[in-house]
């Protein structure tokens, strides 16, 4: 078969070439031979074995290619990750994390390595979308600890104020849920319902807050706080009247 010799020529120039970069091409070029002849996995083999022995973008790109293809996304997660240790360029580096972090999350389901790598991402880039990412994954695990960490980074850089009343919304259920910083939880609450951005955000710190005074058994701060809500609603109310 002509293709398949054509193939294995590649092969039999690398058994008297002895010079790393010559070795590297000549393999890369017998691994696209392969891939064009559609047998993938024999590509992905090859081009393994060259990255090996030495790593080059252009086989880097073709095996990530190859590895997709073939779906097989074990390799590919970790080619991902050795990639990362030949990559000193910050944005080829942050591009390469968030590849993995969805291999890891969506094809593997692997959550804590997931997080692991998101939380590389933000010390590397501080990305907002890697926090949001981050509360997502943690919510999933379970950690609330990790969690909380996560809604109070975002309150330190969100300059959205809907979505700043939404995350302090967020922090303080989620620390009234397990029974922690309650006095944070009650200023968080504070925060939110004096904010006239988010009417949403504001209702639930509303009902929030009532939760909590009842659960301290501090009564007379809940029919205070229950009778200044009903004031305001009922001048919301007069004032949406007139209009």
């Amino acid at each position: 078969n002509l293709a398949r010799l054509a193939a294995r020529a590649p092969e039999r120039l690398l058994q008297v070439e002895s010079s790393t970069e010559t070795r590297a091409e000549l393999q890369l070029e017998q691994g696209l031979v392969w891939q064009r002849m559609g047998d993938t996995e024999s590509a992905a083999r090859i081009l393994e074995k060259a990255l090996q022995a030495h790593f080059r973008d252009d086989t880097y790109d073709a095996l990530v290619g190859v590895l997709e293809k073939l779906g097989r996304y074990d390799r590919l997660a970790m080619l991902l990750e050795r990639a990362l240790k030949h990559m000193d360029q910050p944005n080829r580096r942050v591009k390469i994390m968030w590849q993995l972090a969805e291999i890891l999350g969506t094809k593997l389901q692997q959550l804590k390595p997931t997080a692991q790598i998101l939380e590389s991402i933000y010390r590397e880039s501080q990305s907002q979308l890697a926090l949001n990412r981050l509360s997502d994954v943690y919510g999933d695990l379970g950690d609330t600890g990790s969690l909380k960490s996560v809604y109070r980074r975002q309150l330190q850089a969100d300059s959205d104020e809907i979505e700043t009343d939404a995350v302090r919304v967020r922090l303080a259920k989620l620390l009234l849920e397990t029974d922690t910083d309650l006095a944070e939880c009650e200023q968080l609450l504070q925060q939110s319902m004096n904010s006239p951005i988010d009417h949403l955000a504001r209702s639930e710190a509303v009902d929030l807050l009532s939760r909590l005074y009842r659960e301290q058994h501090r009564f007379a701060d809940l029919t205070q706080h229950l009778e200044a809500h009903l004031g305001e609603d009922a001048e919301r109310e007069q004032v949406s009247r007139s209009e």
